[in-house]
């Protein structure tokens, strides 16, 4: 039985949810930009870019967790986690991650050298982030994270481009300030739901150097920036679909805030458990546009 909560420790070390979410921006972004745009999308290149980009986003994900396992290892609401419970140990880590960062790099070089160049610097910036972005970063940290993620909606173009970067990625500009935006707001309420960890190792984000109170108003103003672009873009004629994913979207970020602060004056009791599904729900809230986004593409 051992050797299966072993294969369960190492997809969750991997952060399958992150995976789907890399994996619908891109196809989602790829399809919608083939429909505005009239231009066929190239199976080959939607399967290396997104597969690479994955990967890329793996080799981050594990080890962030690799630089965070003595800040997790403090936090009772972690212990479940692949590394803090001892399923899983530093080397199987660091093995999982120089394999990750491997295929990434392999694939990357099978579509063009721009698209290369732009997983290298991913990995770089992801890198620095968690080595140094996430300790000592306070905001940037924040947004170094953001302008990666928000990236996938240039990939998902780029799929189009067959690995280059041309004027087709002008029209999601909009969309990509959103994506911006809206990831530096969920790092932030991530930032605040990990204070009591990163106050034990003495990290310095945003919450410590601030507080819970002034960060989430900091992060509630990149939302609500984000939120202008996004419901700008209903004028632009991108389809019904389209629109109905901006106003459902648009609507469960704000009733998401409205339920983060109610549990933070304490309104509502079990603060603990609302933080683990309200980081699924910032996740889910996404996913939902990005849906709507992949359905306007294809119909």
């Amino acid at each position: 039985m051992m050797w299966k909560k072993k294969v369960v420790s190492f997809v969750k070390l991997g952060k399958p949810f992150s995976g789907t979410l890399i994996a619908a921006g891109i196809v989602a972004f790829a399809c919608f930009t083939s429909s505005i745009l009239d231009i066929p999308i190239r199976f080959r290149f939607l399967l290396l870019i997104t597969a690479a980009t994955i990967f890329c986003g793996k080799f981050i994900c594990i080890h962030n967790d690799i630089m965070d396992y003595e800040c997790d290892c403090k936090d009772e609401n972690k212990a479940n986690k692949p590394l803090v419970s001892g399923i899983l140990t530093i080397r199987d880590a660091w093995h999982y991650a120089i394999l990750t960062l491997f295929l990434s790099i392999f694939l990357a070089a099978f579509v063009s050298t721009v698209f290369l160049i732009v997983i290298v610097v991913l990995l770089f910036n992801g890198f620095f982030y968690n080595t140094q972005g996430k300790p000592r970063g306070h905001i940037f940290g924040n947004m170094q994270v953001s302008l990666a993620t928000a990236s996938v909606i240039i990939i998902g173009a780029m799929v189009i481009t067959e690995g280059e970067l041309t004027h087709v990625v002008i029209p999601l500009i909009p969309c990509f300030i959103l994506s911006f935006a809206y990831e530096t707001f969920r790092e932030i309420a991530n930032a605040t739901m990990d204070i009591k960890g990163d106050l034990a190792v003495g990290y310095k984000t945003l919450p410590v150097v601030v507080g819970e109170w002034k960060a989430m108003m900091i992060g509630w103003g990149f939302l609500v920036f984000g939120l202008v672009f996004l419901l700008s873009t209903l004028g632009y004629g991108w389809g019904a679909l389209y629109n109905t994913g901006v106003v459902i979207t648009s609507m469960l970020a704000i009733v998401g805030v409205f339920m983060h602060v109610m549990h933070l004056l304490p309104i509502l009791p079990r603060r603990g458990r609302f933080e683990v599904r309200y980081r699924h729900y910032l996740r889910l809230t996404i996913l939902v546009f990005l849906v709507f986004v992949l359905l306007e593409g294809l119909f």
